[in-house]
């Protein structure tokens, strides 16, 4: 951030096309005052977290308002895919935040959703259950792991692999970034397994608040205070305004503390 408080990007809008051509477009804030000229380039990652493995996309554009992704980047049916835009000036360099493929709607629905966003926060804040958390984003792509993936299938065999920590893909988690969840009292169940003969205890936790997309099935969510960290088990989208998905609802499944998420430091491996 800039040392006068002002943040270059007033917003980021993505226009996207499942084909290819994908635009990427931006305003930047009225206030922010560093000389000119600007130089921007497109970057891209299968995450949207600050620590993912953000690539440039094209050749840097001198003072211009949008710039395109050529390339074909989505091809299951989640829209993993990210863009923000690194802009050099003559006295520093600025990163926008993430955006999402579902993140381009008009001016008036991206002020109504800003808004919605601040009551969130504020409601989280001074009335619930707020904790201080961390998300640790699960990798979907990447190198598969050398330990335990399967030859045939490349899915990994072994849940508690060191490798992989169950992933299937070398170092299978990002590094952690602050995330706002409401998390509810527990739900403890203990089963009897006959054949084993022995006693299986099963914590969920339902209905957490999230605000905002950047959670998904299987990411892991480390509670900082008490050090128990939860995987997701499904999410439900609880807040959307013409397609932006504002806040989500997740159901966690408490790990046990021999489980390997527990391995997993909060840099990142």
């Amino acid at each position: 951030m800039p040392e006068e408080g002002i943040v270059p990007f007033e917003r980021l809008i993505v226009k996207f096309s499942p084909l290819g051509v994908t635009r990427v477009e931006w305003e930047l804030s009225r206030l922010f005052s560093d000389p000119s000229p600007y130089v921007f380039t497109l970057q891209g990652a299968q995450s949207s977290v600050s620590t993912a493995n953000f690539i440039n996309i094209g050749l840097p554009t001198t003072n211009t308002w949008f710039l395109n992704d050529d390339n074909v980047r989505v091809f299951g049916k989640t829209p993993d895919w990210s863009y923000r835009v690194k802009l050099v000036t003559a006295i520093r360099t600025y990163y926008s935040p993430a955006a999402s493929l579902d993140s381009g709607v008009d001016y008036r629905t991206w002020r109504i959703a800003k808004e919605i966003i601040r009551k969130e926060k504020l409601r989280m804040t001074s009335f619930t259950g707020l904790i201080d958390a961390r998300l640790f984003k699960r990798k979907r792509n990447g190198n598969k792991c050398t330990r335990c993936a399967d030859y045939l299938t490349d899915e990994t065999t072994d849940g508690n692999c060191s490798v992989c920590l169950g992933t299937g893909i070398i170092n299978g988690y990002f590094s952690a970034v602050p995330i706002l969840i409401e998390i509810p009292v527990s739900n403890e169940i203990e089963k009897i397994e006959l054949e084993a003969r022995g006693t299986i205890s099963q914590g969920t936790v339902s209905n957490c608040r999230v605000i905002g997309d950047s959670v998904e099935s299987q990411d892991v969510i480390w509670d900082v205070n008490s050090g128990r960290r939860y995987i997701i088990h499904e999410s439900t989208e609880l807040v959307t305004i013409r397609g932006y998905n504002i806040v989500t609802s997740v159901n966690l499944r408490i790990s046990p503390y021999t489980d390997v998420v527990y391995t997993i430091p909060e840099e990142g491996i």
